[in-house]
């Protein structure tokens, strides 16, 4: 199979060429310019590495944190599919926000079956919760909030049978007990009101900084909030920085900025949709609270307080390319390559390239989905 006449973007470069596809969906061939082979006519829309949403609650009527239903599954697989077919991702880590720790326990079996089943798509479990701060809380029930212990974290490692994420408020949680289960968890900084980090805790014990802005202590000028954390040190190699570049949980003007003031090798770009994007406006529950979807936002039922986003993460990307001086190249790197190397998934995701499978999605300049092509199958729309 061939796809030529399109724009072939990589973390390196953007060329106009062709590429051949094996039967097993692997990339034989990569050319640069015109072919006159029968293929697949790209009209010189552009071909990216399809992305990585490392952060989202569902969508599309799915919800993480509601995998104990007995319809799940269902649900799942028509998540999965749109996400595949409308925004150009190819895997998530699927987020549950702060629950019960006795719900906690029973996700523990659900994400184990969808990791074992669909281990391409779901990369990681991000428990954003409940291990939090009250006082950062969100969208978060504040009487389930507590403090890491020994045993929660103990069972986590003894029943999960891949790697979790989970958001930690450092101010909260004990840094000796955290640096010794850092090799068996993703840390990730969040949902925090922490000052002067430094003091009690190493911020090479933790992986990723959630929501970057959203629900953290925010800049001072005489003490070390976590912002200041962020933007005044430098961040270890594999150190991921959520951006949630849709425009409205970050004004574009500090996305901007914050572009320029990180490596473009630490930022992600997250979506933190939550289970009814893509359905209409409304009242929803997001795990034991009341959320109201207005448009692109959700927010906290009768309060000014967001709960999460409800545009797609391409339309996120789309944002985030107009209204700053990212390059492509540069955005490929902050919407899949950089989540795939602090995983070692590079040779799955993030490029394209030779002897590599074609996880790939074609966009026009509107950022709209033509195809995608994943794991060896066409997900779209149109007529091919």
């Amino acid at each position: 199979m061939i796809l030529k006449n399109a724009l072939i973007t990589t973390k390196d470069e953007q060329f106009l060429g062709y590429l051949e596809i094996d039967q097993t969906g692997k990339i034989k061939k990569i050319v640069k310019g015109h072919t006159e082979k029968v293929g697949i006519d790209c009209n010189n829309n552009i071909l990216l590495p399809a992305f990585i949403d490392s952060h989202t609650h569902g969508g599309y009527g799915f919800s993480f944190n509601k995998i104990n239903e007995i319809d799940f599954l269902t649900k799942f697989l028509k998540y999965k599919n749109n996400l595949h077919k409308k925004e150009g991702v190819a895997a998530v880590f699927g987020t549950t926000v702060t629950d019960t720790w006795k719900n906690i326990k029973l996700f523990t079996e659900k994400f184990n079956y969808l990791h074992k089943n669909y281990e391409s798509f779901l990369l990681s479990w991000y428990l954003e919760g409940p291990f939090i701060s009250k006082e950062k809380k969100g969208a978060h029930k504040q009487d389930l909030i507590i403090s890491a212990k020994k045993q929660h974290l103990e069972y986590l490692k003894n029943h999960l049978n891949f790697k979790a994420t989970i958001a930690i408020a450092p101010e909260n949680n004990v840094a000796k007990l955290l640096d010794k289960y850092q090799n068996d968890f993703d840390f990730t900084i969040g949902h925090s009101n922490c000052f002067n980090f430094s003091k009690t805790h190493k911020l090479t014990t933790y992986k990723r900084f959630t929501h970057f802005y959203n629900a953290c202590s925010m800049f001072n000028q005489r003490q070390e909030s976590l912002v200041n954390l962020i933007l005044e040190n430098k961040l270890h190699k594999n150190f991921l920085v959520e951006l949630i570049a849709d425009g409205l949980h970050i004004r574009n003007s500090t996305l901007a900025f914050t572009l320029n003031m990180l490596d473009i090798d630490n930022i992600c770009i997250v979506s933190d949709s939550l289970p009814e994007k893509g359905l209409k406006n409304g009242i929803y529950d997001l795990g034991p609270l009341k959320v109201e979807k207005k448009s692109d936002l959700f927010y906290i039922q009768n309060s000014s307080t967001i709960a999460g986003s409800g545009k797609g993460y391409n339309k996120i990307l789309k944002n985030l390319k107009k209204n700053t001086n990212i390059n492509w190249s540069q955005l490929v790197k902050v919407s899949s390559y950089n989540v795939a190397q602090a995983l070692n998934l590079t040779h799955l995701y993030g490029d394209i390239a030779e002897n590599k499978p074609a996880n790939i999605v074609l966009i026009d300049k509107n950022f709209n989905v033509i195809f995608s092509f994943i794991n060896n199958k066409y997900f779209t729309n149109k007529k091919l």
